[in-house]
């Protein structure tokens, strides 16, 4: 369950699937947040932007940066610690013989 999942239902069907009490508390998180955001979009027509104009947006385009840099960062660390596992694990082989011996 997620807000993709959410935003297209309509409002009775979440207010049913509140009401049963068979979600978690993420979940219901979920359906309750979405139904808030329905009622202040009700209150004040145009306070909730769509996400192709937010993806527009200078902040939404830093953080997507951002979001990508970290996503090369930990990919680039993942393929250093697996290219130094072998030479790691020899060297405490070694270390473990030597105590031993």
């Amino acid at each position: 369950m997620d807000f993709h999942v959410v935003k297209d239902m309509d409002t009775e069907e979440l207010e049913e699937l509140i009401e049963e009490e068979v979600y978690s508390f993420s979940e219901t998180l979920i359906l309750k947040s979405e139904l808030l955001m329905r009622q202040l979009n009700e209150k004040e027509p145009g306070v909730l932007e769509d996400f192709e104009t937010i993806k527009e947006k200078r902040d939404f385009q830093l953080y997507d940066k951002k979001k990508e840099q970290w996503k090369k960062a930990h990919e680039d660390n993942e393929e250093e610690l697996e290219r130094m596992f072998p030479e790691l694990r020899a060297v405490m082989r070694q270390k473990v013989m030597q105590v031993l011996y």
